[in-house]
């Protein structure tokens, strides 16, 4: 039987709640890395909720332990993910234009869909390497 993790945003916007498999060392790994603070065990749903900045190094550490297949995100997750990714890249900083494959004078609407497009690139190819399918 494969192995499932569900991820969905909470109602307030701010946590995602997570149900996964017991793992001894999946529980030791995030809580090592996950401050007391910003985790909540909610026993009566048998879930972690993590603020959702934390979401994606969260996710990192649920694909090393259960796999990139076992995580089936909510609808509203996929959102949260991009906003996340989004927000590592500066688009007014980047001066690369040629790399995105964009004039320096183009829309900011074009500049920011061309650096999401390289962010979500990069992101795929890293999961494939942390995989070890690349």
């Amino acid at each position: 039987m494969p192995v499932v993790v569900f991820a969905e945003l909470e109602r307030d916007g701010q946590r995602v709640a997570f149900r996964c498999p017991y793992d001894a060392d999946f529980i030791a790994s995030f809580k090592a890395r996950v401050p007391a603070h910003r985790r909540e065990w909610d026993n009566s749903v048998k879930a972690w909720a993590v603020h959702r900045d934390l979401w994606l190094p969260t996710r990192a550490l649920l694909r090393q332990y259960y796999g990139d297949d076992a995580i089936q995100n909510g609808p509203a997750i996929e959102a949260v993910e991009i906003e996340l990714l989004e927000s590592e890249v500066d688009v007014a900083d980047f001066e690369d234009y040629a790399t995105l494959g964009v004039r320096s004078d183009a829309p900011a609407c074009v500049i920011h869909a061309a650096v999401h497009a390289i962010v979500f690139s990069h992101t795929r190819i890293q999961q494939e390497l942390d995989a070890g399918e690349l």
